[in-house]
């Protein structure tokens, strides 16, 4: 009786931890089916594809999770795989999964490359790519496949020969796609680029895209960039001109020497000149402890004022030759900028105040 206890207790903790399992990281049970399945692929050449697409799918996934992670609003559809002989490859949206209909290329690197660059052309932005310029979502659509199989350096090999076709006819596509990965880098495509594309255009689907939008695109995308490689004199986003679409601005925290001698007044500055624009939309971004910290003061005071922060992230990217640097995003909008705007002008100018008064008394 005292071993029936035992093995009963045993088989339902077991039962437990799997469906735990399944329930908080089901990708960790796909990585397991795979193990599984890769026992018997010796058997057949069926058995073998079970295994192949059961790993694939695996891989996939775990890295789709974390692009949702980063930015929840992508909504990532998780993968799957099913085999056939045809020579194309394509995918199709079914039950809340992108289905990829691919044949076995025998070689695991090069499955997983074709895989990802056909999941990120159906899944990413499928209601809003078609509003961003087409070269730029295609430097796009590598970037991200690049980050899916970041974790197999010749799965990245066989998606630079998948690519090496259209940048030899596409000039724009070649020169985007050093830029839309330097943003990356840092973190900034899925937290900033991404998320504007799809709260700018989400809500004029179906109808056709414009040059204009196209054009607004590359806009933000180049004023993203010059943020990460331009020293602040030669910046573009202290000139924000907000488009008819795109209607965000992007503000870095400065140096903390910087904050030290002028205080963050010419940060709320710059929103008041914004919001007086237009601008909707606001990034917070910092880099490296001090300045993290200061953001989040910044951040605390917008809402203070009545902005309304829907996004905030404390993480680790490239930023300025640095692989490993602390960066912070925030993101807010301003619902009743008519009430936020008379309360930043008093706060500017008691900020102002203060300043000549200590300037005064040394």
């Amino acid at each position: 009786m005292e071993n029936f206890v035992a093995f009963f207790s045993g088989a339902l903790v077991a039962v437990v931890v799997i469906l735990a399992i399944l329930l908080f990281y089901p990708e960790k049970l796909e990585h397991l089916i795979a193990m599984i399945s890769r026992l018997f692929a010796w058997c057949s050449y069926r058995l073998e594809r079970r295994y192949i697409g059961k790993s694939i799918k695996a891989d996939l996934n775990t890295h789709i999770k974390e692009l949702n992670r980063e930015a929840p609003v992508l909504s990532l559809a998780p993968v799957d795989i099913k085999w056939v002989e045809a020579e194309d490859v394509y995918a199709e949206l079914r039950k809340g999964k992108i289905i990829i209909f691919m044949r076995n290329y025998r070689k695991q690197p090069k499955n997983l490359a074709v895989a990802a660059s056909v999941y990120v052309a159906k899944a990413l932005l499928p209601k809003v790519r078609r509003y961003v310029n087409p070269s730029l979502m295609e430097a796009i659509d590598y970037v991200v496949a690049k980050k899916l199989v970041s974790h197999s350096p010749e799965a990245v090999g066989y998606l630079v020969e998948i690519y090496a076709e259209r940048l030899k006819k596409n000039a724009d596509l070649k020169e985007l796609i050093p830029i839309v990965d330097d943003i990356q880098g840092a973190g900034y495509l899925t937290r900033i680029i991404l998320r504007e594309f799809k709260n700018s255009f989400i809500g004029q689907y179906p109808r056709e895209p414009s040059q204009e939008m196209w054009d607004e695109t590359i806009e933000f995308v180049l004023r993203t960039h010059e943020l990460l490689t331009k020293p602040p004199e030669e910046r573009g986003y202290h000139t924000v001109q907000p488009g008819r679409w795109i209607k965000a601005a992007i503000v870095p925290i400065a140096r903390s020497e910087t904050v030290l001698t002028r205080g963050l007044e010419p940060h709320f500055t710059f929103i008041k000149e914004c919001l007086n624009k237009g601008v909707s939309d606001f990034f917070v971004v910092a880099a490296g402890g001090v300045n993290i910290r200061l953001a989040k003061f910044f951040v605390k005071e917008l809402q203070r004022l009545g902005f309304e922060e829907e996004a905030s992230d404390e993480y680790r990217g490239h930023y300025r030759d640095i692989p490993r640097m602390r960066l912070f995003c925030a993101f807010l909008r301003v619902p009743q900028p008519d009430v936020v705007l008379p309360a930043l002008a008093v706060l500017i100018q008691e900020m102002r105040k203060r300043r000549m008064k200590l300037l005064e008394t040394g």
